[in-house]
């Protein structure tokens, strides 16, 4: 009863969470402005969760949880003299803390609930993984028919890239990327489920047309994976598609460089690190330069960072400028401690997750992003042990 309980509170506050972003989406695109307190069904939840699991067991995790916080609250004031905004103890401190830990409480939240061994994702949630993942696929192919400014990647127009209902892009990649290997690991262990075959097929091709560069980067490993995993090398078949498939590229190349004509801009005006890097890397170097200037050893060990300024948008660095030296090592420990050591690792599951962490190390937020956290946590209790 208690699991159940806990499986009906997450599915309510997943909903949640993806209308809100839809409607966030709505408004941004419409107005220019940030919908505020789209904040607070997520803080609600949070502070849930966390009632729940506390106990003895994890007095420690919860001590290290609040040491972060620490850090990113010293940090932030010391720097905050160098900054022409006030201090926002809310946005920079409290929100950013709360979006790097979500997912410990969380997955602890759902894996400890009840007194099975095993760990069992119920029915309706995958049913409604299923529904919820179909209706934004569905959206974007919405709004390849209905070519709409609020289906686009991006608030630029002339830049390619349909998303249909999700925002922002780095939102958009890591969406993909989580519900595409779930839903493999869902196709896997329920083969004679067509729906996840299905769903698989179509999440990939909706991501095509997402715009976005380290998406395609994992398509191109993942189904490199599949294929392996799958054995299908050893299939003529295979490689007359990948001939198919090279070949019609070629035809259609110089109406690809048109689509793309904002990347091959860049590709064309920039070195291929700014291309691959959207830039980031200038940013990094604007921040790397204020960490020179105004950071003392103190900041090395605990951080520094203005979230609205100055974040390289590449996910290891921002989590070592927002905790340090310290607060790095604190987090991945946590990460390890509550909720790597509980999963199941197979070479194709560890090949995909390297992968991953390979392309959120230099693209986009990934760690402080709430609203990802949801799918995140399916994708390791697919993959978490029983129970001991």
């Amino acid at each position: 009863m208690l699991q159940n309980k806990n499986w009906q509170l997450f599915l309510i506050f997943w909903i949640a969470n993806v209308v809100l972003s839809i409607a966030y989406k709505v408004y941004y695109y419409h107005t220019g402005n940030h919908l505020h307190y789209t904040w607070l069904p997520d803080m609600l939840f949070f502070v849930l969760v966390v009632l729940t699991v506390a106990s003895k067991e994890y007095s420690l995790a919860f001590l290290g949880a609040l040491l972060l916080l620490l850090f990113k609250a010293v940090g932030s004031w010391s720097i905050a003299s160098y900054y022409p905004n006030k201090l926002d103890l809310y946005k920079d401190v409290i929100k950013t803390w709360m979006g790097y830990i979500y997912i410990f409480p969380l997955f602890l939240f759902l894996y400890k609930a009840g007194d099975k061994s095993s760990i069992e994702i119920p029915k309706y949630i995958k049913h409604a993984f299923v529904i919820i993942a179909g209706a934004i696929v569905l959206s974007v192919f919405v709004g390849l028919i209905f070519p709409v400014h609020i289906f686009y990647t991006y608030p630029n127009p002339s830049r390619f890239g349909i998303s249909g209902v999700l925002y922002p892009s780095s939102y958009v990649s890591y969406f993909y990327m989580i519900s595409i290997v779930s839903t493999y690991l869902l196709h896997k262990r329920i083969p004679s489920k067509k729906v996840y075959t299905i769903l698989l097929y179509t999440l990939s091709l909706a991501a095509i047309f997402s715009g976005t560069k380290s998406i395609y980067l994992f398509l191109l490993v993942f189904y490199t994976l599949f294929v392996v995993d799958n054995q299908y090398y050893k299939k003529k078949w295979l490689w007359a598609l990948v001939g198919f498939v090279s070949l019609g590229l070629v035809v259609i190349r110089h109406k690809l460089a048109s689509v793309f004509h904002v990347l091959v801009e860049l590709y064309r005006k920039e070195d291929f690190i700014t291309f691959a890097l959207s830039y980031r890397n200038i940013y990094a170097e604007s921040t790397w330069l204020f960490v020179q200037e105004n950071w003392t050893w103190k900041n090395y060990l605990i951080g520094g960072l203005d979230n609205v300024n100055q974040l390289t948008e590449m996910a290891f660095v921002d989590l070592f400028l927002n905790f340090g030296i310290l607060g790095i090592g604190l987090f991945l420990f946590l990460y390890y401690w509550l909720i790597i050591r509980h999963l199941k690792w197979s070479y194709i599951f560890l090949a995909m997750t390297i992968s991953i962490v390979l392309i959120i190390a230099i693209g986009g937020n990934f760690f402080d992003r709430i609203s990802h956290t949801h799918w995140l946590v399916l994708l390791f209790l697919l993959q978490s042990k029983a129970r001991v």
